[in-house]
């Protein structure tokens, strides 16, 4: 894209055409549903992580996601309290400082140890359970960005 004196070149800030780019990350929502394991594993086999939610603003936009794919019901997100109940972490020590909880979760049974974002919110629930696949990584930006001087 050419402005002024400069051409501009586009960069794919995502690993690939069906990823979403939001807030310096990239999200991939598989149509496919598994469990949270399998949710890993899949994020691992892309060289993502399960999604971690930090801010009320990328809650929003999973959410806003939730709901614009319609017949998603659930997908999953990373935090888990896998290790110690009512602890909830995005991985080893390193706490779930922001949550957004749905009403009553979650509920303390103790058998629901893994977390999924739903339209109303987050949700504890089996791992076991049946979730939409869910992945993120960080944007794919080039460490050195040039510019080309256009001549007259």
């Amino acid at each position: 894209m050419k402005s002024g004196d400069y051409t501009c070149h586009r960069l794919d800030l995502c690993p690939f055409h069906d990823w979403m780019p939001f807030n310096g990350k990239c999200y991939y929502f598989d149509s496919a549903k598994s469990s949270a394991d399998e949710n890993v594993e899949l994020c691992e086999g892309m060289d993502a992580k399960p999604i971690r939610v930090d801010t009320e603003e990328v809650n929003s936009f999973l959410r806003s996601e939730v709901s614009r794919r319609g017949s998603v019901s659930d997908v999953w997100i990373g935090a888990n309290d896998k290790d110690v109940e009512g602890e909830w972490v995005w991985g080893p020590g390193d706490p779930a400082s922001f949550t957004a909880w749905f009403d009553t979760e979650p509920d303390g049974a103790s058998y629901e140890n893994c977390a999924v974002i739903g339209m109303r919110g987050w949700h504890d629930v089996r791992c076991m359970r049946s979730a939409t696949m869910a992945c993120e990584t960080s944007y794919n930006i080039p460490t050195l960005l040039t510019y080309t001087t256009l001549e007259p």
